[in-house]
């Protein structure tokens, strides 16, 4: 019995290691951008960065055109605008390490009332990806299976 509860302890370790340092590998982090009004809609214009801490490089499957496909947000008030295209076709991205690619995320902004949270994350389906042949796979990029969450912004 108390070999079970050593090797179970180990194996839990383990897993916990490994898991936290799946997380600090890749970060997303969002700073509060600026607020922007057309045609009488109210944008909020966000900086995205993805930041590569591992010591590979990262490639990931992304989307030629409608990239932002890949990021959520979880206020029911905000919704990320979407691209019109004419070609849109899988592609790989590649991020060395230690470096970082942020991209601009136009957010939709519905009416925040004074009782709807004041606070949102970001959240990017990352998909790594070694072969060409995962360009094929393009319902992967639709589950939103590995999400990474941002810091909190206020809005």
């Amino acid at each position: 019995m108390k070999q079970i509860l050593i090797v179970i302890f180990i194996l839990s370790f383990i897993g916990l290691h490994s898991f936290k340092s799946y997380n600090t590998d890749y970060v997303l982090t969002v700073k509060k951008g600026k607020t922007i009004k057309r045609n009488k809609q109210l944008y909020l214009i966000v900086p995205v960065t993805l930041t590569n801490n591992s010591k590979d490089i990262l490639n990931y499957l992304s989307m030629s055109c409608s990239w932002e496909d890949l990021y959520v947000v979880d206020h029911k008030n905000l919704t990320i605008e979407g691209s019109v295209c004419d070609k849109n076709i899988p592609t790989i991205l590649t991020l060395a390490p230690g470096k970082k690619k942020t991209v601009a995320l136009k957010l939709i902004t519905g009416q925040v009332s004074g009782t709807a949270k004041k606070e949102f994350k970001i959240g990017y389906n990352l998909i790594k990806s070694t072969k060409r042949q995962d360009l094929f796979q393009y319902s992967t990029l639709k589950k939103k299976k590995n999400i990474i969450w941002s810091n909190t912004v206020s809005i």
